[in-house]
Formats: structure tokens, sequence, C-alpha cells
């Protein structure tokens, strides 16, 4: 038995001793095992293990609507394939400045996906504190809401800024910013890693 078959069963073994999983299809089972192997314990294989178990349940639920484990999953897909091409990936990190919806925790989920640290800042926070806590994190993409957008002048140079919840994307003031559902709309031309390194999670909110 080859290394990765021998994690595979030892994996679907673990799954079932510790009542993670009920009686379920074969094929499904194994879908989860292989979530679990490839992001370890993240959003992102709770996500894909969520995809191959119950597909079309719903898994997030905001004022856009309703997305399934499987649009959640694919959805990640395209963002850290963005994210990606904008050179996040293992040893970056991601500020995330949101408020509650699905875009903080599609962010943190695509992270996990390329390997990027993630770090939770306070929504409560001056812009002054903000500049200087991405400062201090070493942030290399601010990723805010865009009712933060008069924030955005603090940030330092070195970081890069992009737009989470924009109401209407249509109108939106922060001309040239890309939004979270711009890159996720249009994805990214790079290969996500068979097994990323595990990101730090860095919580800095309330």
């Amino acid at each position: 038995m080859t290394e990765s078959r021998f994690m595979l069963a030892h994996t679907l073994r673990l799954l079932y001793r510790s009542g993670v999983v009920a009686p379920i299809r074969p094929d499904r089972l194994v879908g989860m095992a292989r979530a679990l192997m490839r992001f370890g314990m993240t959003a992102a294989s709770a996500y894909a293990a969520g995809a191959a178990r119950h597909p079309d349940h719903p898994a997030l639920v905001d004022e856009h609507g309703v997305l399934t484990y499987t649009e959640v999953d694919q959805r990640t897909d395209r963002l850290a394939r963005a994210l990606a091409d904008r050179r996040i990936g293992p040893d970056t990190r991601v500020a995330v400045l949101c408020r509650n919806h699905r875009g903080p925790v599609e962010v943190i989920t695509a992270c996990a996906k390329v390997g990027a640290d993630v770090v939770l800042l306070n929504t409560g926070m001056s812009a002054e504190q903000l500049g200087a806590v991405l400062v201090e994190q070493n942030a290399d993409l601010l990723i805010a809401d865009q009712d933060f957008d008069r924030y955005l002048e603090f940030v330092p140079a070195r970081c890069s800024r992009a737009l989470a919840w924009v109401p209407d994307e249509a109108a939106t003031t922060s001309a040239g910013l890309p939004t979270v559902e711009s890159m996720i709309r249009e994805g990214g031309r790079a290969t996500l890693p068979s097994r990323p390194p595990l990101g730090k999670l860095i919580v800095l909110t309330s």
C-alpha cells in the first residue's frame, strides 16, 4: 500500500471512530477524507468535506442569498487562484476588515487553499490604528468592506487592497480596486497546491 493510500485509509478509520460521520456512501466518505488530508483542520477542508458529503445543502446565508457547500468550495477555488495570481501564498499575510457576511469566510477558506496567513482585524479600530496594525503584521493584502474605504489612505504602500462587501458593485466609490466577487468571477490561472502548508489565523477582533 502506498503512503497516500495508507493515509487515506487511516483518515477514514479516524472519521468513523470519532463519530464525525454517520454511515455514508463510500464515495462521499472518500471525498471527505481527501479534503481533510489535503487541507488539514482548516476552513478549506470543512467546506470541501461538506461539498463531498452534502453538496446541495446550504452552507452560508447572508443578504446576498444562500450558498451551498459545493458553491462555497468552487467559489473559493476561483478566489484562491485569483489570490495566487496576485502572489498571495505561503509566507504572505492577508488582513481582513469585514463585518459578518460571506466575504470573510470565503477569504479565510481561499487563503487556506494557498497556504497564506490571515489576520482578522477589529472593525472598531480607528484608521490610524489600522495603519499601525498593518505595518506591525507585515500585511501584503487588505480586504475590507466598502464602508471602510475612507481608511484606505492609511494603508501602507506595500500592502495592496481589495473590497469585500460591496452592496452595489456598479456604484462602488473605490475606483480601480478589485472586489472579492470580481476576483471570484474572473478566477485566475494559478495552479493550486495539492497540499498547501497550514497558514496562521491571527485574531485581532474583539
